[in-house]
């Protein structure tokens, strides 16, 4: 015999229980969830200069403490309140696709909830000049709901409220690359002078071998044919 879904929460619930967890701490949020998560990016540094063609973009966004709830009785499982959804980041006003952040849903008591998360990613195809970045990261936390009475009630439907947390707005420069430009010139500079270098050594021996040759061609043509003189067969 299958069980219903309601008589499916109802064992969990009663396989919660007979590992010490409470009925009433499963189904009871105490407060309320008001705290924004920090955005803090490392890479760039504000105002400073950059000489790569290519700048990492690398940040940590930190869980506030209050997304976690802990168990009454049981501390060791923390209820989860908050969840990180996905990100994005606007360089030089331009808004990027989003990416999706692994975290753990609302209202959950998971073996382990991530206090902080780090990120890193390339900023290629960046002209020579000013730029300015900023990491928008956007999610939920757990405002009611989730509860009900007993196992013979449905469960109340989870209702959750936006949050958004932004970084500062990062400035940074990109220089000219001087120092790679320099070193490809110079390498393609070396490159030149060896080609100019073995062209001429080349030529220089052909004209040699070609030298030679045409003067045993006419040392050859300039020798009379000495001819032996005819034998006298008479007796």
């Amino acid at each position: 015999m299958a069980f219903t879904k309601t008589k499916t929460v109802c064992l969990t619930l009663i396989g919660l229980l007979a590992l010490g967890i409470p009925l009433a701490n499963l189904t009871t949020v105490t407060g309320t969830v008001s705290a924004v998560p920090i955005v803090s990016v490392d890479s760039p540094i504000q105002n400073h200069m950059y000489e790569e063609r290519e700048v990492w973009l690398n940040f940590t966004i930190i869980r506030p403490d209050s997304w976690t709830e802990p168990t009454i009785g049981n501390p060791i499982l923390p209820r989860n309140l908050g969840k990180f959804t996905h990100l994005t980041c606007i360089v030089d006003g331009i808004k990027s696709e989003n990416v999706t952040v692994d975290d753990n849903d609302v209202h959950t008591i998971p073996l382990s909830i991530k206090k902080t998360f780090n990120f890193s990613f390339p900023l290629t195809d960046l002209s020579t000049g000013e730029h300015s970045i900023q990491v928008i990261v956007y999610g939920e936390v757990y405002v009611s709901g989730g509860t009900h009475k007993n196992c013979d009630d449905p469960v109340s439907p989870i209702v959750t409220s936006p949050v958004i947390a932004n970084s500062s707005i990062i400035n940074f420069t990109l220089g000219s690359s001087t120092k790679s430009s320099s070193g490809q010139n110079q390498a393609t500079s070396a490159d030149n002078l060896i080609g100019i270098i073995s062209g001429v050594v080349i030529s220089i021996s052909i004209l040699m071998a070609l030298t030679i040759y045409l003067k045993k061609h006419k040392r050859t043509k300039d020798t009379p044919l000495i001819r032996s003189p005819p034998v006298d067969n008479t007796i």
